[in-house]
């Protein structure tokens, strides 16, 4: 999946970021996990780093669960 570009809601829905980059070099650090590990730059210009498989898609937006 072409996560870049993607936007990503907060676990509460209050704040928003971008997708920016699949981080080739980082895993999951859950035992078995498949998902993978996104760059995520928020508005205030923090930067995180969220597993794919913790997140739920709704057409072209994200949300953290």
């Amino acid at each position: 999946m072409d996560y870049i570009g993607m936007k990503v809601l907060s676990y509460d829905g209050k704040e928003k970021g971008e997708v920016t980059s699949v981080c080739e070099n980082r895993h999951c650090g859950v035992e078995s996990c498949r998902g993978d590990v996104l760059r995520v730059k928020w508005e205030d210009g923090a930067i995180s780093f969220p597993c794919s498989a913790g997140l739920k898609q709704d057409k072209q937006t994200l949300k953290i669960m």
